[in-house]
């Protein structure tokens, strides 16, 4: 059976978090990853111009800023998990951008009914022109309590599919009404029913894994990019 790889990344900075999430991509490499981050942090989505920014709320000049490798809407990480997923594109996973939403968001709403949580997919028609993720609606929204709770943004190569969505667990400094997961032992309660899930879709084995020597590299790389003032304003 073939084996993939579980990484824990634990807290870190937001460089670091996009620079692996980057070279998992490039590498190809299968893995369930699941991080955090080390200081509240504004992601900016890839196409998102940076002025933006202090025009939605001045108060996110006192946070870090990173730009991510996948489009959507601006999101801050504090009170939250994050995960993602590095996947070939082989049976059963969906090439086509739609089904691929929809065959992940499946998945991961299987893997919250264990714990006692009901997901159910939005539907309907997009309006993404807040500047927030949270504010904004696409049809592969995952609700809770029939507000938003997961979004997810992917990227993709020939070969691999990057998807990756944070999942709040507090309450959020810039709106009371974004939803969250009252649960502080959620991540330790969900991990291991996500790779049940995976495991039985994709017939693998799921191990803890390290980044390899040569990843570590290529993280080191990517994070000099994802740290710098011209990537980060380069829209």
């Amino acid at each position: 059976m073939k084996r993939w790889r579980l990484l824990h990344s634990g807290p870190q900075s937001e460089p670091y978090n996009m620079a692996v999430d980057m070279t998992l991509l490039t590498s190809g490499h299968p893995t369930f990853r699941i991080y955090e981050w080390a200081m509240p942090t504004l992601s900016l989505g890839h196409f998102q111009p940076y002025s933006q920014v202090l025009l939605s709320n001045s108060s996110l000049a006192s946070v870090q800023i990173v730009r991510r490798m996948t489009g959507g809407g601006a999101i801050f990480h504090h009170h939250e998990i994050t995960f993602s997923l590095i996947l070939p594109f082989l049976s059963p996973l969906p090439r086509k951008v739609a089904p691929c939403y929809q065959f992940l968001n499946t998945l991961i709403i299987t893997s919250f009914q264990p714990l006692g949580y009901e997901l159910s997919l939005r539907g309907g028609n997009a309006d993404e022109t807040d500047f927030f993720c949270y504010n904004r609606q696409n049809p592969y929204d995952l609700l809770w309590n029939q507000k938003k709770l997961i979004g997810g943004a992917q990227r993709r190569t020939s070969k691999t599919l990057l998807h990756h969505a944070s999942i709040p667990q507090g309450p959020n400094r810039f709106s009371a009404d974004w939803n969250y997961l009252p649960d502080s032992q959620f991540s330790e309660r969900w991990v291991p029913e996500m790779c049940k899930i995976l495991e039985h879709t994709f017939h693998v084995d799921l191990d803890p894994q390290p980044l390899s020597s040569q990843e570590l590299e290529e993280v080191s790389k990517w994070e000099s990019e994802f740290q710098s003032e011209a990537h980060l304003k380069r829209r």
